[in-house]
């Protein structure tokens, strides 16, 4: 049985992508969406505000779009590469 997930809006999203490297960018994946969003549920319980169980499906394709967007625009818009950070 699917949880019961709150929709993400667009400005999380928003915020979350602008944090993201390159190198989170490339090897953005559904599986990572989960992550990310679990991690949020953490961060939102750690500040002690009401936590939410956030879509991982539409954070994927959300965050997937904003990328194919920015692709080739990464200097322009103060993202540099970053793939050889660890």
């Amino acid at each position: 049985m699917k949880p019961k997930y709150t929709e993400p809006s667009p400005e999380l999203l928003i915020e979350l992508y602008s944090m993201m490297t390159m190198k989170e960018r490339v090897n953005w994946s559904p599986e990572a969406a989960k992550v990310l969003m679990d991690d949020q549920y953490k961060y939102e319980v750690w500040h002690g505000w009401e936590p939410h169980v956030y879509d991982p499906e539409i954070a994927y394709e959300t965050i997937r779009q904003f990328i194919e967007q920015d692709a080739g625009h990464e200097e322009e818009y103060g993202v540099y590469n970053d793939l050889d950070e660890d």
